[in-house]
């Protein structure tokens, strides 16, 4: 080797190739522990079927319960609303205010379709109304059909 010059720089290589590793492995499954996962996964199976089972009876019998309560609580919205419907449109229907009252009593028709009082007091007023305009005549016409196809 020669001595290197004072205040002289060396150059360095650009980069440095690195071999390559072209070793290829293959996966083998162990006989030993492929008896061991079958064997937990049977035991796991067996423990959680039952549980899964139990949970879904329970899901079941609690959407009944929640379905029978919403019925049960629609069933008594509707028979507030009826009655409040039917009240307001008697009020209407005393201070003379007929198409307020019709309106009232359809809603309380839309309700409950076979209750007497609703259908004869809409009569009533169909009736008032048709006197004083010919178009609720052809609504009366409409509502007694309605009523007979019952």
């Amino acid at each position: 080797m020669k001595p290197r010059k004072p205040f002289s720089v060396e150059r360095k290589p650009s980069f440095t190739a690195i071999p390559v590793y072209k070793r290829k492995f293959k996966l083998q499954h162990s006989k030993s522990s492929s008896k061991k996962v079958a064997l937990i996964a049977l035991i796991i199976l067996l423990i959680v079927t039952p549980i899964s089972f139990s949970m879904v009876n329970q899901f079941l019998k609690h959407s009944k319960t929640i379905t029978t309560a919403k019925q049960k609580l629609e069933k008594k919205e509707d028979k507030i609303a009826f009655n409040f419907l039917l009240e307001s449109g008697i009020n209407r229907l005393y201070s003379k205010d007929y198409k307020g009252a019709f309106s009232e009593f359809k809603l309380a028709y839309k309700i409950n379709p076979k209750h007497l009082q609703t259908q004869t007091l809409i009569i009533e007023t169909l009736t008032i109304l048709c006197v004083n305009n010919n178009d609720y005549c052809s609504y009366l016409d409409k509502f007694l059909n309605e009523i007979n196809s019952f």
